[in-house]
């Protein structure tokens, strides 16, 4: 959650004691939902990023969902929806260039490859957690799809 602001903060806050998270203690497996440099921040933003990854996946968040509204909030929602757009017009023409063409035939050691190049990163499964991912397997299931176009 790189853009986890003291705003989105106290609008996600409020949420976790309704569900009985008031401190990074609290949540089992914290190690497993922060990076290696995350482990040494403090306990109010340890929570936050634990519970935004275990709590709030980036497949269940909704429209209205604090973090979304953050991210609208930066400019960047546009440039990643203009690119999700440009993506799927290029697997459509890549469709009809190649019928046979199965994203499941990419390897996956190449996609972590020319992410961890691209983002110039050793540390991909701290990479994909800050990206939002759980695990490898999951940010591979989604970077098929993204591996040609970049």
């Amino acid at each position: 959650m790189r853009f986890l602001t003291e705003e989105t903060w106290a609008r996600v806050a409020p949420l976790l004691p309704a569900m009985g998270i008031t401190r990074v203690a609290e949540l089992p497996g914290l190690d497993r939902w922060c990076t290696a440099a995350e482990r040494k921040l403090p306990d109010r933003v340890r929570t936050a990023k634990a519970a935004a990854r275990a709590l709030f996946p980036h497949h269940a968040l909704l429209w209205h969902d604090p973090f979304l509204d953050e991210l609208k909030t930066t400019g960047a929602h546009l440039m990643v929806r203009e690119r999700l757009v440009s993506c799927l017009r290029f697997h459509r023409t890549l469709r009809r260039q190649h019928p046979t063409l199965q994203l499941a035939q990419l390897r996956t050691e190449n996609i972590l490859a020319h992410f961890a190049q691209r983002w110039d990163r050793d540390d991909l499964e701290d990479a994909v957690l800050e990206r939002g991912f759980a695990t490898l397997e999951d940010f591979v299931a989604s970077a098929r799809s993204f591996y040609l176009y970049d």
